[in-house]
């Protein structure tokens, strides 16, 4: 296994690899290709034969397997990466009139430096997925190659602009001279790059069964059959529309050679942006929902080629080539891609020569029969229809491509899984705001250097409550540093627990005790109130570890187990609680005691939490117990605002009251109160205009008020208790008790 810093730096020869290539790949292949092709006079059948030959690569990777024994997976790659470039250099001979001027003898020798330069390329492309694969990870194979990707396209774009300025209408064909030339040179400077990669070392260049062996364990796996018989559909569809998309931009919409080119650039655009959809998306939700949601796309851009919408103003038929070009390339490189993706997910790497050879071979025969099969069947369509009707034969043809890719969709459905994310999944989060800024968080992540940024990220993630962020999460519980594990903690807080998630919290709570204990202790009340399907037995043990940190030494897990317990309505842990309450003088505890008896409305409590407003050593306690009493009598909210008032100024909260009371019979009878609310006699005086003895909780109220009527707090919540009465019986009399 390669170190980490040999890692980078094959990483980093492989890109220049790419990069170079991408110029090679630009000035010599595809549209510059098929353009001079047409300028030499090849017609529709000629082009199709010449896009074929960018499928017929794969068929050669056989050869290459042999020659792999001999020179070893890295060499075969290099040197036959080379003479792909030197085998083009008879094509610049075609500049020279004389040769020109046969078209036979022109053509012969374009289609036989193309088929040359395809054959090549197909022996060397048997060492492709082996090396690819042994300079990545899994983790971020994904990144990986659509860095690669992005280096492609950005080149692609570059030199597709390049070559629109310097063609013109009709360039002079010295110029696609120059362009073929400089792609053999940079050919060159890449196949050396390619020389410089490492042997990978589990990879034997010598095979230890047959080719056919291999296959036939392979396909009694699914997910390789299915992905074959994918890739078989796809690629049928892909190459029916390589080559000829230039040729419906040029048939029906008329456009120039230079704005060919230019939609060559928007396709590498779109190309570009399929590597960062794949960048962002692919390593977290999964190769095969992205496998579907690419075919999908391609599907959905036929629908306006098909339809071939016509348009008087010439920028408007611009501007929508422009986008299906765009659509184009992204859609045709997203599905290579997530393909190569899931082939990599699936696959040992001790079979990645064999099986890449039978893919490669796959994808390349498939692809050869799209456009060998659409050369034929759109030259036939337009001797039938005639050149009255230049749009009829590419509609069809293009249904066509578009039947096989709606094919694949319910395939790619069966394809077995290779993440915890399915194609719903996939739909769901791509209309998730929430979840795509979880995705973004977990790329971020990767990368930070330093625990600050790491707890600041994963802070962001708890906020953002996108369940994409649980894994992650949980792994950082498992963090150095201990603001990483409360971070990572909180954000668990806010999500669903699920049986994992529990277990977690629960040894959390068991093994650390006075650091993240109590914020494990909080986080598992919410995922078993957030959680339907958890067993009896992993909640009872929840349930019991809670139970057991009421006897901490820990303050703090004691204080959070107690209003966890409380919100999850554990009645029997009420009276160790109040327990607690009555024996322990630390503040947190009085706090979060009172708080979990509020949420328990345990009414026997009040004698208790009224004597400690009246007595606690520290009075600024006495808002946070006033609060939890009114809770406990079950008017927290209507009572909080006059209570606002009354720690601004007394008076104010007494008007306030006093405002509430809109019955003058029951007004005569509280003035007594609000008259003698400073004066000693109060409790007396309340306790004798209780209206209903037989109310428990006034029963609880007015014993509470024993001994303690003479903090203000306490007659203000007493005074408060007779008005809420009143009002709450008033606007429905059956909920006096």
């Amino acid at each position: 296994m390669l170190s980490l810093n040999r890692l980078k730096q094959a990483q980093r020869d492989y890109r220049f690899f790419v990069a170079f290539n991408v110029v090679s790949f630009s000035f010599m292949t595809g549209n510059i290709i098929f353009l001079y092709a047409m300028r030499l006079g090849a017609g529709t059948r000629l082009i199709g034969f010449l896009s074929a030959l960018g499928s017929i690569t794969f068929i050669f990777s056989l050869l290459g397997r042999r020659i792999i024994r001999y020179l070893g997976i890295v060499k075969t790659r290099g040197y036959f990466w080379l003479g792909r470039y030197l085998i083009m250099i008879p094509v610049l001979i075609t500049l020279i009139p004389s040769v020109r001027g046969n078209a036979l003898l022109s053509l012969t020798i374009v289609t036989g430096g193309y088929l040359g330069f395809n054959m090549l390329k197909g022996i060397a492309l048997a060492a492709a997925k082996p090396i690819l694969g042994y300079i990545s990870r899994a983790a971020d194979r994904a990144a990986f190659v659509a860095g690669n990707n992005s280096i492609t396209f950005i080149g692609q774009i570059v030199t597709g602009l390049t070559m629109a300025f310097l063609l013109g209408e009709e360039s002079p064909l010295y110029m696609y001279g120059l362009f073929i030339a400089a792609g053999i040179s940079a050919g060159v400077v890449a196949s050396r790059f390619s020389l410089k990669l490492p042997e990978p070392e589990s990879e034997s260049p010598v095979a230890e069964v047959s080719l056919l062996g291999s296959v036939r364990e392979a396909v009694k796996r699914p997910e390789f059959s299915r992905l074959v018989l994918l890739v078989m559909l796809s690629n049928i569809a892909i190459g029916m529309a390589m080559g000829f998309i230039v040729v419906y931009a040029k048939t029906v919409y008329a456009q120039p050679d230079n704005l060919v080119v230019f939609f060559t650039v928007a396709g590498a655009v779109g190309a570009l942006g399929m590597a960062g959809l794949s960048r962002f998306l692919t390593d977290r939700i999964g190769s095969k929902p992205m496998y579907f949601l690419f075919n999908g796309l391609r599907i959905l851009i036929l629908i306006p080629v098909i339809w071939a919408p016509r348009f008087e103003d010439p920028r408007s038929s611009l501007l929508f080539l422009l986008g299906v070009f765009f659509m184009h390339q992204m859609t045709t490189w997203g599905i290579h891609s997530t393909a190569d993706l899931y082939f990599f997910a699936t696959t040992k790497a001790k079979d990645r020569v064999d099986l890449g050879i039978v893919f490669n071979i796959t994808r390349g025969l498939f692809g050869m029969i799209g456009s060998l099969g659409g050369g034929f069947l759109l030259g036939w369509l337009q001797g039938i229809y005639g050149p009255g009707d230049l749009l009829t034969p590419f509609r069809i043809h293009f249904a066509i491509s578009a039947l096989f890719l709606l094919a694949n969709l319910p395939l790619i459905a069966r394809l077995p899984d290779v993440s915890d994310y399915s194609i719903i999944d996939l739909l769901s989060i791509i209309f998730s705001p929430r979840d795509l800024k979880a995705i973004y968080y977990l790329n971020k992540l990767e990368k930070s250097s330093s625990s600050e940024e790491e707890r600041t990220i994963i802070s962001a993630m708890g906020s953002n409550r996108s369940p994409i962020s649980e894994g992650e999460l949980k792994r950082r519980l498992e963090s150095p540093d201990f603001f990483v594990r409360m971070e990572a903690l909180n954000g668990l807080k806010s999500l669903p627990g699920d049986l994992e998630t529990v277990q977690l919290l629960i040894e959390e709570i068991r093994n650390h005790p006075y650091t993240t204990a109590h914020v494990a202790a909080r986080a598992l009340a919410d995922c078993l109130n957030g959680s339907t399907a958890l067993a009896d037995k992993l909640h009872r043990e929840a349930i019991a570890v809670l139970r057991e940190a009421l006897d901490s030494e820990d303050y703090l897990l004691k204080s959070k187990a107690a209003l966890s317990l409380a919100e999850l309505g554990e009645d029997e842990a009420e009276e160790r609680i109040l327990e607690i309450l009555e024996n322990t003088e630390n503040p947190r505890e009085i706090i979060y005691t009172v708080k979990a008896l509020e949420t328990l409305r345990s009414s026997t409590a009040l004698p208790t939490i009224l004597s400690r407003i009246g007595t606690s050593a520290y009075p600024y306690l006495a808002d946070d117990l006033t609060l939890s009493a009114a809770g406990i009598l079950g008017m927290g909210e209507w009572f909080y605002p006059h209570f606002m008032g009354f720690r601004q100024k007394p008076k104010r909260g007494l008007s306030s009251l006093k405002q509430a009371v809109d019955d003058e019979k029951f007004a005569a009878m509280l003035d007594p109160l609000f008259s003698n609310f400073g004066e000693d006699h109060f409790g007396r005086e309340y306790r004798e205009s209780l209206t209903s003895e037989c109310d428990p909780v006034m029963k609880h109220l007015a014993a509470g008020l024993n001994g303690y009527a003479d903090h203000p707090s306490v007659r203000f919540l007493a005074l408060g208790y007779l008005v809420f009465q009143e009002v709450m019986v008033k606007r429905d009399p059956a909920s006096r008790s």
